[in-house]
């Protein structure tokens, strides 16, 4: 039941509590290495003549082996603490109901549109950043670089990314049927960016609207550029070719969209001014003159019947006169016998 397909997730809990049992001991043994390698190591530098003829013997520096030990540690923690949070987040969505996987789903929906809305808004701010920053870089290294790693920062991404797992929202993603990472999530991010577009363009129109589209482009491909690893100038360059597409296609679409309001407007005056009701009593005059001349075809072809018929009467009277011919041959002959 439900308005989303629900995602049937099974795990072995058994399985799950060996593994975080066997890094806790893990971290145990770790923890009792560290004295025990430098207790060793102190012991073979003791050992008789050792040092006098391994030149100084083995070094070693109790602090780095018990960094070593800590941040190990600390890492098998981090596995801990990752599984724990992966097994409560099945539980969590195993066990609610149908109507709050659904609001979830919905809630997700909703917040990756509004992201791929915001993720518009840096693209535009970071095109203004990448321009900024192309014609005044040279004036200074520090500032050159500022901007690049501005522009490279994925603010708007890494600011939802960081509320779906530790945030307001990481209920909701557990919840939800599909998470904020799912190929649904970024259509509905993607979604959020061609409405947001929409509004632009219907807000702004002309130059301004090629303008903000323009800057969005170059923003958008400055970024991804930066992030792949190429240097701030090329990227930008990069950004420069992305933003001018970006503008060619809105001007494209512009006047795409005059053009049909045009032939609206045209049609919309041709309607306005009769000339479709003359049209239209041409048309029904033209039917009717058609009728007419279907009338008079039919009438023509009555008359050509009629005439048949005077033809076959005729003939008729052509057998009765020769019928009366024979009869007064006869006659004749009688008399003159």
């Amino acid at each position: 039941m439900g308005l989303f397909w629900k995602k049937d997730l099974v795990y072995d809990k058994d399985k799950c509590q060996n593994a975080v049992e066997a890094l806790e001991n893990t971290k145990q043994i770790i923890e009792g290495t560290a004295p025990s390698i430098i207790k060793e190591m102190n012991a073979i530098n003791g050992a008789k003549g050792f040092l006098e003829y391994c030149s100084g013997g083995v070094p070693c520096n109790g602090n780095s082996v018990k960094l070593a030990s800590e941040s190990c540690i600390e890492l098998v923690d981090v596995f801990k603490g990752k599984v724990a949070e992966m097994v409560e987040s099945i539980e969590e969505y195993d066990n609610a109901s149908w109507w709050e996987q659904d609001l979830a789903s919905i809630g997700m929906g909703f917040t990756k549109l509004f992201e791929g809305v915001g993720t518009l808004g840096e693209n535009i701010i970071d095109g203004v950043a990448m321009v900024a920053g192309f014609t005044t870089g040279w004036m200074s290294e520090e500032w050159k670089n500022d901007v690049s790693n501005f522009i490279k920062k994925d603010h708007v991404g890494d600011f939802f990314a960081e509320q779906y797992e530790n945030g307001i929202l990481s209920e909701m993603n557990d919840l939800s049927n599909f998470s904020h990472t799912s190929d649904a999530a970024n259509i509905c991010k993607a979604a959020g960016t061609v409405a947001g577009y929409v509004v632009l363009d219907t807000f702004t129109g002309g130059v301004a609207s090629i303008t903000f589209n323009a800057l969005a482009g170059a923003g958008r491909k400055t970024q991804e550029q930066l992030q792949s690893g190429k240097d701030f100038y090329s990227a930008s360059l990069s950004g420069f070719v992305e933003g001018g597409k970006d503008a060619l296609i809105t001007y494209g679409f512009q006047k795409l969209n005059q053009a049909t309001k045009g032939v609206n407007k045209a049609e919309e005056a041709f309607n306005k001014s009769g000339a479709a009701n003359f049209a239209d009593d041409v048309v029904k005059a033209a039917d009717k003159v058609d009728d007419v001349v279907k009338g008079a075809a039919n009438s023509a072809d009555d008359v050509v019947k009629a005439a048949d018929k005077v033809d076959d009467v005729v003939k008729a009277a052509d057998k009765v006169d020769d019928v009366v011919k024979g009869a007064a041959n006869s006659a004749d002959d009688v008399v003159k016998a």
